[in-house]
């Protein structure tokens, strides 16, 4: 089952489409679900979990990763 913040990832992703983990940080502590000293790298690991549990995909592109939902 996702957690909380697995669900608030997923709803940026459903929002937004195609997006990169910096974007999706930072829509995040736009909506105030996690604080601006959250790193970047506690977003990665969610979202690599989020994959690996097939809720979401990863895009690689020339210059970035980005991520989407399923």
């Amino acid at each position: 089952m996702p957690s909380r913040t697995d669900l608030e990832i997923l709803s940026v992703l459903w929002e937004q489409g195609t997006i990169t983990g910096r974007e999706i940080q930072e829509a995040l502590i736009h909506k105030g679900v996690i604080r601006d000293d959250v790193a970047y790298t506690t977003i990665r690991t969610y979202l690599d979990r989020l994959v690996q549990k097939g809720y979401a995909e990863a895009r690689e592109a020339e210059d970035r990763r980005g991520y989407l939902c399923l």
